[in-house]
Order: structure tokens, then sequence, then C-alpha cells
């Protein structure tokens, strides 16, 4: 697996524990800690498959299902860059407000891959 593929996968993990409604420390246990979880989320390569597997189990998920999640991931954040882009054009034309209503429905945090957009 190679690293971006890794980073892909944490931002699917973390997208779905956070729509599951779990904090990383609802996931730990005796089998994967919280730095694991952490670690899994943020794509660092070094984390064994097995703690993948095992979170992705913890979640309710398959690891069949992945690449179809990450093809959508990647549909997702294509698709909202376009729209970060289109909210830049709303500021270029002057119309700073309006750019920062829909800009406030967003919610993304400063660690999200798009947040420098």
């Amino acid at each position: 697996m190679h690293s971006f593929d890794i980073h892909r996968i944490g931002e699917v993990i973390r997208k779905a524990r956070k729509e599951n409604g779990f904090r990383i420390e609802d996931l730990a246990d005796e089998k994967i800690s919280v730095a694991t979880i952490s670690n899994i989320e943020r794509g660092v390569p070094h984390v064994r498959i097995e703690k993948i597997m095992y979170l992705l189990n913890k979640l309710g998920m398959d690891a069949s299902d992945l690449p179809k999640m990450l093809e959508d991931h990647k549909d997702m954040l294509q698709e909202l860059k376009v729209e970060l882009v289109a909210l830049e054009g709303l500021i270029d034309a002057g119309q700073c407000k309006e750019a920062l209503t829909f800009l406030k429905q967003y919610e993304l945090s400063d660690e999200h891959v798009l947040a420098p957009l």
C-alpha cells in the first residue's frame, strides 16, 4: 500500500468515525490505543495493517468496501474543491459576505486536506 493510500484510508476512517459519533477514546481498547487510532487517521505509514483492519471492524466497516469508499471520498474532495474555487470567484468579484455565508456551511477542520484552499 502506498503512503498516499494510507493517508486516504485514514481520512475515510476519520470521516466514518465522526459520522458515527465516536471519539477516538470511544474506540480505543486493550488491542488498539488512542495514539494508534490517531496515527491511522493521520495516515502515518508505520501502522501495521492488522491494526487498520481491527479499527475498520470496530467501525462496522468491511475492508472489501475500501476501494469504493476511497473512490467516493476522492469524488467528494473533487466536488468540494470545485465549490471552494467558486467561492474564491465570489471573493474576487467583491461578494465577500456571500462567500463567507457559503464557507461557513462547510465546517472544514484545520487539518482537512483542502483547508489551505
